[in-house]
């Protein structure tokens, strides 16, 4: 059996970014980790199954521009004999440009991230 993907898109931490609001962007990405991101993990990792998670912004939205950025995005991921640990820090964008990881086109993350 194919394990199954589950795509979840959330809108409030870009929508605090073309407001503007960098306090309400902080917590629209801290709910997203504790109602969503949290669970999840500790859900897979019980599972006793394989499994696998990806975690990443579409694009940045700066509260300072108010607008999309086309800068490389951060990611997390993580899961049964995915990849070695980079970076055991912060998921910032400082933090993702330390790991030398870099994938240039999108879906290519989405192949490296299936295919592992």
């Amino acid at each position: 059996m194919k394990s199954p993907t589950v795509v979840v898109h959330v809108e409030a931490p870009d929508e605090a970014g073309h407001n503007g609001d960098a306090h309400q962007k902080v917590k629209a990405i801290e709910a997203v980790d504790r109602e969503i991101v949290g669970p999840v993990l500790a859900a897979l990792e019980s599972c006793g199954q394989p499994w696998r998670i990806l975690v990443s912004p579409d694009h940045e939205t700066p509260t300072e521009l108010r607008t999309h950025e086309r800068q490389a995005v951060p990611f997390a991921m993580m899961g049964t004999g995915l990849v070695t640990a980079r970076t055991g820090g912060a998921m910032t964008e400082a933090a993702a440009r330390k790991t030398g990881m870099h994938v240039a086109v999108g879906h290519e993350l989405m192949q490296y991230f299936l295919k592992r």
